[in-house]
């Protein structure tokens, strides 16, 4: 990916994610790209925040950007961030650009069935480019529940974040100056 795309995308969630999440009672820290040791390798985030005073290493939210990497790649990357960190990573999200800009937004969860413990998404928003246009097709939702970002429930004047139309737009317009028209 160039790297100028790989760091609109993430940096521009980035900004929205902290813009909600100072808006909150609770405040989470930013932990940016550091660099985690799991039982069987170190992964090193796009994003990533985690609850101030939390003892754990492991951030509570985290994203993944990715461009070259296959679908069996990011997966591996996500089973990594919820199996070893024994699922003390709450929400991991996937952000995968296409040379043509449009881009996929995932949130995965951990599954296990009989011997087999396996990732899938549970939400998808995918924002489809049309050159042609100044409207881009966007489908699906992102809503991301306060508790699971910081492990409590939510008081009174607190909020689920929630990535709109408007918000991916200005993730893609981001991705978008970064890539050859």
């Amino acid at each position: 990916m160039p790297a100028i795309a790989h760091k609109h995308a993430h940096r521009t969630f980035s900004d929205l994610f902290t813009t909600w999440h100072r808006r909150q009672e609770s405040r989470l820290l930013p932990m940016g790209a550091a660099t985690i040791q799991g039982i069987t390798r170190k992964k090193c985030p796009d994003s990533a925040w985690k609850i101030s005073g939390r003892q754990s290493e492991w951030p509570t939210i985290l994203v993944e950007a990715a461009w070259s990497e296959s679908k069996s790649t990011l997966k591996q990357d996500v089973l990594f961030w919820l199996q070893e960190s024994e699922q003390e990573v709450k929400v991991v999200l996937t952000m995968k650009i296409t040379p043509k800009g449009s881009i996929t937004i995932e949130r995965w969860i951990l599954k296990q069935e009989a011997e087999s413990t396996f990732v899938e998404p549970i939400q998808t928003m995918r924002l489809i480019r049309n050159i042609g246009s100044n409207q881009p097709l966007i489908t699906g939702s992102m809503h991301i529940q306060f508790e699971d970002c910081f492990l409590r429930p939510k008081r009174k004047n607190e909020t689920d974040f929630i990535l709109s139309n408007d918000d991916l737009t200005e993730i893609a317009e981001a991705v978008w100056s970064g890539l050859p028209k």
